[in-house]
């Protein structure tokens, strides 16, 4: 049979039937599932609401393990693994650097794909991060806990030791190398927390903000920042409670450990339950977030009555370039977000807060160990209380841009008014209590005042000493000041009581 030409007739069947395909197509691409597993009864968890949940999760567990995890264990980490400040200082910071790595190649090609799928990429990153973070606990053999010599009766006082024993021991304490293996774990971890972080804080929030209606987009912004923001309130008690138990309780008997309780100084606490639950809540919540479809069914419907806002010099026709995601496209893109005024605002509040915050949150819980001489445990649940604040702010900031319909300007007067306030209350830190008197610290022992934060340990009184460099501060009842040790105050002998231990005989 001759083929014959299309009528209109078959014309008009065959455009429904191009037009039908292409519906389907569009509407199996919003349906919540994993390719083509999108069950009838999964489509009721596809919903903005449950995507603020899921979202919010994420944003739990990295808050939870970076902001809070990380800081609480680092005293410990120094001791476990030998460790220095500036090593655990490069390990905290490295999320940071490894997140200035990521957030153009992810914006640039996120911003355009699947943005459901970034995120939950990224966080299953980062539970593998907190897994790797785990390992040194591992492969490491159990802390061996030294005993004390209760026979010789050396608290610390000065007893003339063997001066060419204390300087083998000064030979063998070597330098902690950046070459150490647990070092280089823990910054890989941090890589992989940093990296699976990105698209988290990068496109979560657009991911939430094209899915919902803009005048509720402030208020689920709100939740989910409380959210991330009580993801460190919890971890700071959870890893102040998990120091409470001993570090090798999986592996070795502590009723048999020449310790007490976690107020031992040897005591050291399971630091590495906390990153072992974030590995796993990490890696279970990534797999709900992978279900969301690339836009919610409802999106469409908010986009056609959002009002636009955008700044004049950010209107330039650059979809095109933005779609395609190619990184010849970027610095024509960047150049347009840097003319926006409103944008460049946000960068230099931002660059300002990270300084004082990510600091601040980092080095919080040793600070106050050290300035309040307290255990780990407890520094973890006093670092915790300001962030209650931070949590009430966050909630408090989005209901009151609901509330009163704020739109871009607003914003930015109420920003303006939130860190003038909050650099009148800051400038309250320069007011403090006048600094203890340290003997060889910053004052010396001839009561002359010593500059530059050189330490002046030696004298007189305590040269024949040959004193230990290790930290266990006494107090001068008669005049208040406070030495290094009892060995630098020249002190021969001691008295035990149930609850204090008093020197005598010191050449000071």
């Amino acid at each position: 049979m001759e083929p014959r030409p299309c009528s209109s007739t078959d014309v008009d069947s065959i455009s429904r039937h191009s037009s039908i395909m292409t519906q389907d197509s569009d509407d199996r691409e919003l349906l919540c599932g994993y390719g083509r597993c999108t069950p009838r009864w999964l489509q009721r968890f596809h919903t903005t609401r449950w995507l603020l949940a899921v979202l919010g999760i994420c944003s739990f567990v990295q808050s939870f393990v970076v902001n809070a995890i990380f800081p609480v264990d680092l005293s410990t980490l120094e001791k476990r693994f030998h460790m220095t400040s500036t090593q655990t200082g490069i390990i905290s910071s490295w999320y940071d650097f490894a997140v200035l790595l990521a957030v153009f190649p992810v914006c640039n090609w996120g911003n355009s794909g699947h943005k459901g799928r970034w995120i939950g990429i990224g966080t299953f990153l980062m539970g593998l991060g907190s897994f790797v973070c785990t390992l040194p606990h591992y492969i490491s053999s159990p802390y061996h806990v030294e005993e004390e010599n209760q026979t010789a009766a050396d608290y610390g006082q000065c007893v003339y030791r063997d001066e060419s024993a204390f300087v083998c021991d000064i030979e063998e304490a070597k330098p902690a190398s950046y070459l150490n293996p647990y070092f280089l774990l823990f910054v890989l971890g941090q890589t992989l927390h940093g990296f699976g972080a990105t698209p988290l804080f990068s496109l979560g929030t657009a991911y939430i903000d094209e899915n919902i209606s803009q005048s509720t987009s402030p208020l689920y912004l709100a939740i989910n920042a409380a959210v991330t923001a009580v993801g460190p309130v919890i971890g700071l008690f959870i890893g102040g409670y998990l120091l409470n138990i001993y570090i090798d309780f999986d592996r070795v008997d502590t009723s048999r450990l020449p310790l007490k309780d976690s107020s031992d100084p040897r005591w050291l606490g399971a630091w590495w339950i906390g990153f072992l639950v974030s590995a796993i809540c990490g890696i279970l919540t990534a797999f709900p977030i992978l279900s969301f479809a690339r836009e919610l069914p409802e999106a469409k419907k908010h986009r056609a009555k959002d009002v636009n806002q955008v700044h004049a010099v950010s209107q330039v026709d650059d979809n095109d370039m933005i779609l395609k995601g190619k990184i010849k496209y970027l610095p024509k893109a960047i150049w347009n977000i840097l003319r926006n005024p409103t944008f460049l605002t946000c960068v230099v509040l931002g660059i300002f807060d990270s300084i004082i915050l990510n600091g601040f949150a980092a080095f919080m819980p040793k600070i106050i160990e050290a300035v309040l001489s307290t255990t780990p445990a407890k520094a973890s649940y006093l670092s915790s209380v300001v962030i209650f604040a931070a949590a009430a702010g966050v909630l408090f900031g989005g209901a009151f841009i609901k509330s009163f319909n704020l739109q871009v300007g607003g914003m930015l007067k109420m920003i303006f008014v939130c860190q003038l306030l909050s650099l009148i209350l800051t400038s309250c830190f320069l007011i403090q209590c006048p600094a203890r008197d340290f003997i060889g610290i910053n004052l010396s022992y001839k009561n002359e005042k010593i500059r530059g934060g050189a330490k002046d340990l030696i004298a007189n009184c305590n040269a024949d000493c040959y004193c230990k460099p290790e930290w266990s501060p006494v107090c001068h009842e008669g005049s208040g000041n406070a030495f290094y040790s009892a060995c630098f105050a020249g002190c021969t002998d001691k008295m035990e009581s149930l609850t204090v231990l008093n020197f005598f005989l010191c050449f000071i």
